[in-house]
């Protein structure tokens, strides 16, 4: 079944409870297949109120655990899947986000934005060998391409690595930004491949990408050919071979060498003893 054919809708809806009415207006009036929210501000004790059409399955995550955490004022976050029962089958991953707000930094991302991309990308690499051809990531990515800082310009990377293509975008600053990725048979794939993160890599990392990339980066110069040629205006067909093989060896040297030495997450820190952990025994 193709793609468009599917319907699907992101909405975040800044608490269910209040958007009632005009949900169930939408549910009634789009007949969409699936409806993603963020920002339910619902607990498991009252996620019912997402039963809104006898003909919707509902599944939720809240955004706090309420036995784990203190409640104080209204829930935050909390993502839903809303799926019309009458929906026909498609092999198709769909991924609803609610992401870290943004820091509006230059320079500086913070690290719960990058371990939500890099989720991401490790459900899709979980999932390269599958026989699910589409892959549609829905969600509040709460940032602007139009702010040219930190988190907008780790997305754009994030979607141009992953070959992500943009399905609808907003001129206001809160933006709800969506995507599809799409994947052929014959299109290269690149969901074998981590992310590395240079940003977090210490020096040690570093010297050990340089020790690596010279034991890869071998070429034997007097080979001859395109090497030995001093024609600036050359149009041998062989040497022209020559020049693009070799191009295409220094770059499989660095992604292999940045493979093998370049972390692809940052190294996680100990936990720090806090209320949680005070409070847990009572």
């Amino acid at each position: 079944m193709a793609l468009r054919n599917l319907r699907i809708i992101s909405f975040n809806c800044e608490s269910v409870r209040r958007c009632t009415p005009y949900l169930q207006d939408t549910l009634e009036s789009l007949k969409c297949d699936i409806v993603c929210l963020q920002e339910t501000w619902l607990i498991q004790s009252n996620e019912h109120f997402l039963g809104l059409s006898d003909i919707y399955f509902y599944i939720h995550k809240p955004g706090v655990d309420q036995e784990a955490d203190v409640l104080q004022g209204r829930p935050k976050g909390g993502t839903a899947f809303m799926y019309n029962k009458l929906t026909r089958t498609y092999s198709v991953l769909i991924i609803n986000v609610y992401m870290p707000c943004d820091n509006y930094s230059g320079h500086n991302v913070l690290p719960e934005y990058d371990d939500v991309l890099d989720a991401i990308e490790q459900t899709f690499s979980s999932n390269a060998g599958s026989s699910c051809n589409d892959f549609v990531i829905c969600g509040d990515f709460n940032t602007s391409f139009e702010r040219f800082n930190a988190h907008s310009r780790l997305l754009s990377d994030f979607l141009d690595f992953n070959n992500l293509k943009l399905c609808w975008r907003s001129n206001s600053a809160q933006l709800h930004v969506d995507f599809v990725q799409s994947r052929s048979d014959d299109a290269p794939s690149q969901q074998s491949m981590k992310r590395r993160r240079w940003r977090w890599a210490t020096d040690d990392h570093i010297d050990a990408y340089k020790r690596q990339l010279d034991q890869e980066l071998v070429t034997d110069w007097s080979q001859g050919g395109a090497f030995a040629c001093n024609n600036s205006s050359c149009s041998d067909e062989q040497h022209h071979g020559d020049v693009t093989k070799l191009c295409d060896n220094i770059i499989q040297s660095c992604l292999s060498s940045s493979e093998k030495t370049i972390p692809s997450r940052r190294a996680r820190r100990p936990p720090i003893a806090g209320w949680k952990e005070h409070v847990k025994p009572y």
